[in-house]
């Protein structure tokens, strides 16, 4: 899984990007396809043929669920792929002679799409267990890559930094410079120098990502979409809106070919091409990009999830800037709400949220409510991102501007 760029009045994977919860549902379910036989505890009596079929059959459902995960991920059906894949989990534990090959690569599945529902501690967890046993070193290179990711959703930039030159230096040792997971770790370390404020050294990142992506999968892979929707997501960051359309205009024709109208990626590009029309001040544009991406998500994430929030962060912002100030706070009291149930209350997407609201009390000159939201916003700024970095600045200029 391949890492998108989200931040304050930036869109927000990837997706990486906040649903239903299969993790809850860990223990084998009853009823499945395969009968509630097949999970049955051997008889001590069983002949050796009888265990080795048995063994032989759990072996083929592990490989059936596999397909099964990865039809389901193609689809942007998160939820019920993990819950596949938990299932595969618990029939390989059960198998005496457990092929560690198979079980490597039934956790790195379930480690990304954990993290494609940015179910980061889950990351966290899946990613520690294939470092632990780890044989081989691109084994250890993807767990230290996704240990990366988990960082940087949990807004850890620094630490997602040195995971991420970790898991680069391993790769370039055993694939050379050419490597797809030297353009991965590339373009991840791009993603973590945005959020620091650094984009320059981020467009960097992303040009030796599509440069490596184009040599070895061609102009239309999806992996190259996803390149082109962060480097859009620096441009317009920087102020270079056309350039950042011209990317997710790019994106958007390969998802769509690639995966079909109502894939999240697909989503995720109307969202970008709308926060580029808000910048380029064509409102009413903005808006149908930004419910045509709710639209999707709403079908394929669900409601609560952070990309969800993303949206409606950038929705508030098309609205902020036409002064329909009360639908802006609506907008943003919904996004805080989901980012506070999916990150926890000190994640700087939840500070950005904060300080969106304090702006918009301002606006409405009700200084008390505003310099609330600000004063938290400020804390979380100061202690996630640094007293230098553009969004503590801003948030620093309201509260200035309200003494």
């Amino acid at each position: 899984m391949r890492r998108t760029l989200f931040a304050s009045f930036i869109a927000l994977l990837l997706a990486g990007c906040e649903k239903q919860n299969p993790q809850e549902n860990r223990e084998e379910t009853e009823g499945t396809e395969t009968g509630e036989g097949l999970f049955a505890m051997n008889d001590g009596n069983a002949s050796v043929g009888e265990v080795e079929n048995e063994e032989g059959s759990l072996a083929t459902e592990v490989d059936r669920l596999l397909k099964e995960t990865g039809d389901l991920r193609d689809q942007g059906k998160y939820p019920e792929a993990k819950a596949s894949m938990i299932r595969a989990l618990s029939i390989l534990r059960q198998l005496e002679d457990k092929e560690h090959s198979k079980l490597i690569q039934c956790l790195k599945v379930l480690v990304d799409v954990s993290g494609e529902m940015q179910e980061n501690d889950e990351v966290l967890e899946y990613a520690g267990e294939v470092a632990n046993l780890a044989l081989a070193d691109e084994d250890k290179g993807f767990a230290y890559n996704r240990i990366g990711l988990a960082c940087f959703n949990k807004g850890e930039y620094d630490q997602a930094i040195e995971y991420d030159e970790k898991s680069l230096a391993i790769y370039l040792e055993a694939g050379g410079p050419d490597d797809p997971n030297v353009a991965l770790n590339y373009n991840n370390l791009g993603l973590a120098y945005v959020q620091k404020g650094e984009c320059d050294k981020a467009v960097g990142y992303f040009e030796k990502t599509l440069a490596i992506y184009f040599k070895i999968l061609g102009p239309d892979h999806p992996e190259v979409a996803t390149t082109y929707i962060n480097l859009g997501t620096v441009y317009a960051k920087k102020g270079e809106y056309e350039k950042a359309i011209g990317c997710n205009e790019k994106s958007l024709a390969i998802y769509l070919h690639a995966r079909g109208p109502e894939h999240p990626k697909v989503g995720m590009n109307y969202n970008n091409i709308g926060l580029a029309y808000v910048q380029k001040e064509e409102y009413d544009k903005a808006v149908g990009y930004f419910e045509k991406t709710l639209n999707i998500y709403f079908k394929t994430l669900g409601t609560d999830h952070p990309e969800v929030a993303t949206t409606y962060n950038q929705l508030g912002l098309a609205y902020f800037k036409t002064g329909e100030y009360d639908r802006a706070v609506e907008c943003n009291e919904r996004a805080l709400a989901i980012r506070l149930k999916a990150f926890g209350p000190e994640h700087p997407y939840v500070g950005m949220s904060y300080g969106n609201l304090g702006s918009l009390y301002a606006k409405k000159g009700m200084k008390g409510k505003a310099m609330d939201y600000l004063l938290k916003a400020e804390v979380i700024h100061l202690n996630k991102l640094g007293p230098q970095h553009p969004e503590t600045k801003n948030i620093q200029r309201w509260i200035d501007s309200l003494k």
